[in-house]
């Protein structure tokens, strides 16, 4: 950090003019370093910030964010710093800065709304929808990575966007598992997007600066997505799910940005059209992966494949049979592939209870986790 925020400090920024305000670096550490493998990899090692799930700080959270006054607040911070571990007068004078950049987070979005820019306001937490989601794991660590920015408590980074952490656009996201590699995106994703659309810091959604050159603009929530998802699911969770997810992904952006500046349900309906390139491009990865791993079986477990993928469900058994005859691993291998690929060509053309029906049918719970990443991660970041 540059310096620990301070009382006066705080006091002369909340003086200043709206926009005076918008134009201050308030940033305590370089935000670069926050978008680096080594510091990612230390949100994806770290245990539950102290605190998460406890009911007494949900309800001073609630209570910080509405305002008190003066005569409540030694008593609310004083709790609040017990339940965090910290130093009472440290946590006051960083919710004192958590005011100032709240003013300032207000003063730019309205000036970039004047500008035209499609920057709207933070909007709160729905609780009626999203009633465990306050003070929870991922939207603490969401809001270490903004604390870290800023100098202040994780506490008050995740109550300047206290929808930041979820899957998905504001409240319309989803909350899911604190250990998915989905959510580990979503956290640094919208902690990346939120620095550089409300205070003008930061690389913006473009997190990984991987998209700048197909001309995706870093303040478009949209941008990062394809680069991001590819970027935890492969750290976290690699595989045959994983390479289809990534395969999905690209062919869905791609779309996207090919339609720029279209409604998303004219996108949505435009997807329909491409679902025998996904189906196709899907086939191609999962075929691949399948070769590099069972290079012993690379030949039979090929044409299994392929025709799997040309047929569909239906090739199941014809899969199975011919993987039986080069052992078990391999058989497994190809029932993933073909409920992998068979998924997603059907997930195009019908819905996602469907599709996953289809394959679960077929190949048992494979298909559990295709429902993970091929219905709720997708919907909720691409509908």
């Amino acid at each position: 950090m540059k310096h620990a925020v301070t009382r006066q400090e705080n006091s002369a920024l909340l003086q200043e003019e709206p926009e005076e305000l918008a134009k201050e670096d308030l940033t305590q550490t370089d935000p670069k370093k926050l978008f680096t493998d080594e510091y990612m990899d230390g949100l994806m090692k770290m245990p539950p910030i102290q605190g998460a799930n406890d009911e007494r700080m949900k309800d001073i959270m609630r209570k910080l964010d509405k305002g008190i006054t003066p005569g409540q607040r030694p008593k609310l911070i004083g709790e609040l710093a017990k339940i965090r571990g910290v130093d009472a007068g440290k946590l006051d004078a960083e919710y004192d800065r958590f005011m100032v950049l709240r003013s300032q987070q207000d003063a730019i979005q309205k000036q970039k709304k004047g500008d035209g820019a499609d920057v709207d306001a933070v909007p709160d937490l729905a609780e009626d929808i999203h009633g465990d989601f306050m003070g929870s794991k991922s939207q603490l660590l969401y809001g270490k990575v903004v604390g870290d920015a800023f100098g202040v408590d994780p506490v008050f980074g995740a109550m300047l966007n206290p929808t930041g952490g979820m899957v998905g656009p504001g409240n319309k996201a989803l909350h899911m598992d604190d250990d998915d590699p989905t959510t580990y995106h979503g956290i640094v994703h919208d902690a990346a997007g939120y620095m550089f659309n409300y205070h003008d810091q930061g690389p913006g959604y473009d997190y990984l600066g991987k998209e700048a050159a197909k001309g995706h603009e870093t303040g478009n929530p949209y941008t990062g997505q394809e680069a991001g998802m590819r970027y935890w699911h492969e750290k976290m969770d690699p595989g045959i799910k994983t390479t289809l997810l990534s395969g999905l992904i690209d062919t869905v952006g791609d779309t996207y940005f090919a339609k720029k500046g279209t409604r998303l349900d004219t996108f949505a309906s435009g997807l329909q059209k491409t679902g025998k390139d996904v189906a196709m491009k899907v086939g191609d990865e999962v075929k691949a992966k399948a070769e590099k791993a069972l290079e012993t079986a690379r030949k039979t477990v090929t044409s299994a494949v392929d025709k799997a993928v040309a047929t569909g469900m239906g090739a199941v058994k014809t899969v199975t049979a011919t993987a039986q005859k080069v052992g078990t691993a391999v058989e497994g291998a190809a029932k993933e592939a073909v409920a992998a690929a068979a998924a997603a060509a059907n997930r195009v053309e019908q819905t996602a209870t469907s599709a996953i029906n289809t394959a679960k049918d077929a190949v048992g719970s494979v298909a559990d986790a295709a429902k993970e990443k091929l219905s709720s991660a997708w919907d909720s970041i691409w509908s």
